[in-house]
Parts: structure tokens; sequence; C-alpha cells
């Protein structure tokens, strides 16, 4: 879930879920936007087989909307 403040951190409401039914973590505690408005936060994405020792791969979420709705990239 995504959090937003416009005071500071001194309180928070809710923004957005960003994903579900995916093991998907953030790896990194940075957002990047660039010009075009687009929001793009790395994450990291379980990709092993079931019962298998874990096993992660580099991958991005992005925003058009200003955080409200999230697209996992294709890191085919």
């Amino acid at each position: 879930f995504a959090w937003v403040s416009r005071d500071d951190g001194q309180t928070f409401t809710p923004l957005a879920t960003l994903w579900r039914e995916k093991m998907i973590s953030m790896s990194s505690s940075t957002l990047k936007r660039f010009t075009s408005g687009r929001i793009l936060l790395t994450v990291n994405l379980e990709s092993s087989p079931t019962g298998r020792p874990d096993h992660l791969q580099a991958g991005v979420i992005f925003s058009d909307d200003e955080g409200k709705t999230w697209t996992l990239g294709d890191n085919g």
C-alpha cells in the first residue's frame, strides 16, 4: 500500500494499492519521477517455483496517474 503525507509526515492518508497476489517487495525507498510525470519504483520479484529456495529478480513498477494506480514493468 502507498500512503501520502501533505504535512511533512505528521499525518498520512491512503493513496493506492501497489500490488496484490504477487510476492513483490520494495528494493529501495526511493521513487523517481520523470519529466513525463511517470513515477518509477524499483522492486524485488519472487520468481522461484513453489517449494524451491528463494530467488529474487529485479524489476520496476510504474504509475502514470500521480501514484493512484501501478503497473508491473515487463522484465521479459
